[in-house]
């Protein structure tokens, strides 16, 4: 059978799964909605597993002199947060902001500042929704990581709140450079560039196209490129 038969075929089988998983979300989301409940709960019963631990450890919660976490609704909110419910117990547990948090916040902004980073991270975006967003050329890249007898890894999504990601994606850049540029290769002198105009693409492959020149153009919308056009 044609490669692409069966990476199509497989595809249809993810998408499936996927609908059926989104299908049992929508029913969740509809019942908690109907019943007035929240989306998201705290297990603060006698039987939960923070208070089993404290218990197993011998650790007694009202010795705690501190307690440090992000600034989410539901670690550090206005009313049932986790942060409120330590304090009920221990009013002198003072709250302090995680510095790690913290300093992922500022790494993000001065990111944004600096042209040159924040355009290189936006390549590095653009490929993995090239790459990674389409089956076949995520095929390729596969193929041509197994021709030089290498495991085959995939290429990382990075994320604005987890600093981790932005590294794991690069490392894979980093590890990788030479298979993704003959990945780039292939794809520029494939068919890809007549690949909306042919009558058997599927709308994923369509969608992840659209989604990949909106990507760019908007990676060109700042100061710095303006004045270079």
């Amino acid at each position: 059978m044609d490669v692409f038969k069966l990476i199509d075929i497989e595809h249809k089988q993810k998408t499936s799964e996927n609908r059926n998983y989104l299908n049992e979300i929508i029913r969740i989301i509809i019942f908690l909605s109907k019943q007035g409940l929240p989306f998201r709960r705290h297990h603060a019963n006698d039987d939960s597993e923070n208070k089993k631990w404290l218990k197993k450890l011998d650790l007694d919660i009202k010795y705690v002199v501190g307690q440090c976490f992000d600034g989410a609704n539901f670690m550090r909110g206005s009313c049932k947060d986790i942060a409120s419910r330590i304090s009920q117990i221990v009013p002198t547990a003072s709250y302090v902001h995680c510095n790690v948090h913290i300093l992922n916040l500022y790494l993000v902004d001065v990111l944004e500042a600096v042209v040159h980073v924040r355009n290189s991270f936006g390549i590095v975006k653009s490929l993995y929704n090239l790459i990674e967003a389409s089956p076949k050329q995520h095929k390729v890249f596969e193929d041509l990581q197994k021709e030089v007898e290498i495991v085959s890894i995939t290429l990382k999504q990075s994320c604005d709140i987890r600093w981790t990601c932005r590294y794991e994606s690069l490392k894979v850049i980093s590890s990788r450079y030479s298979e993704i540029l003959s990945t780039l290769a292939l794809i520029e002198t494939g068919d890809s560039f007549i690949l909306l105009q042919h009558v058997n693409i599927t709308l994923a492959d369509s969608l992840a196209k659209v989604n990949i020149t909106i990507d760019s153009l908007q990676s060109l919308r700042n100061e710095y490129e303006f004045k270079r056009i």
